[in-house]
Parts: C-alpha cells; sequence; structure tokens
C-alpha cells in the first residue's frame, strides 16, 4: 500500500487530522471484511472523515497484491 500525505493529512470540521494511525486501521479492517475495491474504501473513508470539508492536498493511493505461482 502506498499513498500520498494528502490520505493522513486531511482535516475535518473538528479541524482533526485523519492520521496515519487511523488510515492503515482502516485499510486492515477493508481488507479483513474482504471490501472490494479496497482503495475505493479508502478513498471513501476519506471523504466520509472530512465530512464536506475541501481536500486540501492530493489523494493517492496504490496497492499492489503480490501472489505466489
Amino acid at each position: 500500500l502506498l499513498f500520498t500525505d494528502g490520505c493522513t493529512e486531511q482535516k475535518n470540521s473538528a479541524d482533526v487530522m485523519l492520521s496515519e494511525e487511523r488510515f492503515i486501521q482502516r485499510f486492515r479492517s477493508a481488507v479483513a471484511e474482504g471490501q472490494e475495491p479496497v482503495v475505493k474504501a479508502l478513498y471513501d473513508y476519506i471523504l466520509r472523515f472530512a465530512g464536506g470539508v475541501r481536500i486540501a492536498d492530493d489523494i493517492s493511493i496504490l496497492l499492489a497484491e503480490i501472489k505466489k505461482r
């Protein structure tokens, strides 16, 4: 999982930053719950957290899955 700081530094209306800890926790939950696609679940989570506050920075998320043959 690769992501830009715009994902974790987004603030909500209470001026609280999302944080890397919350973002990673949401990633782990999405994977554990089998949510597909995970990247969309993360993006939607950022938007919900922002709660209508303008997105202040770029949001880029890249997820790669490596499987053994």
